[in-house]
């Protein structure tokens, strides 16, 4: 289980905002796809409810999508941001616990930025879950913002509350899920939409 001995951490785990493959009812792992107009108007109509969150620190899927997201509350607050490509969208992969972690490769794209594979497997979709559970863990914070998407949010938190069987914790798009992390681990609400 993940413990912390100082004090408690608040973990804020939030969606992007729509994007051109959800609003066609689909899901696409392009790291490229823009937010559709709903998204962006999404996107700025989120910062009241983060500023209430009161964050330190903010982790981000290298994603457009997810930078896109986060781009009006950076504006806003005077924050770090740090892209994790950990935390990178993981497309049709069925993770259970009959599968065993492998190394997690990452690729560069035109831009020079990390991402995983078009053919990642899915042991190697699992270590990058629990590379971004280590990150967070390690972050010296104590109210952390992780955007990042669907399938991987559920993973995390899979991973979190640890899980005998996978559950598929649902995420709309500007959904936030928060838990604490302190002697235990304490979920407090999943799939709030914002």
């Amino acid at each position: 289980m993940y413990l912390r001995e100082e004090s408690a951490m608040d973990i804020f785990f939030l969606r992007h905002a729509e994007s051109l493959s959800n609003c066609n009812g689909s899901y696409s792992s392009d790291p490229g796809e823009p937010l559709t107009q709903k998204g962006y108007m999404d996107a700025e109509r989120i910062i009241p409810d983060l500023l209430d969150l009161n964050l330190d620190i903010i982790m981000c899927s290298p994603c457009l999508r997810a930078r896109d997201t986060i781009a009006p509350i950076k504006r806003e607050l005077d924050i770090s941001v740090n892209i994790l490509p950990a935390l990178a969208e993981g497309q049709n992969i069925g993770v259970d616990q009959l599968i065993s972690p492998e190394p997690a490769d990452f690729v560069f794209d035109a831009n020079g930025e990390l991402f995983p594979p078009e053919d990642e497997s899915a042991g190697a979709f699992l270590s990058r879950v629990r590379q971004s559970v280590s990150t967070i863990n390690e972050i010296q914070a104590k109210r952390i913002l992780v955007v990042s998407h669907g399938h991987m949010l559920r993973e995390i938190l899979n991973e979190y509350l640890q899980t005998d069987v996978k559950i598929c914790f649902p995420h709309d798009n500007c959904g936030l899920t928060h838990i604490s992390i302190g002697s235990g681990v304490t979920c407090h609400y999943i799939n709030r939409i914002l």
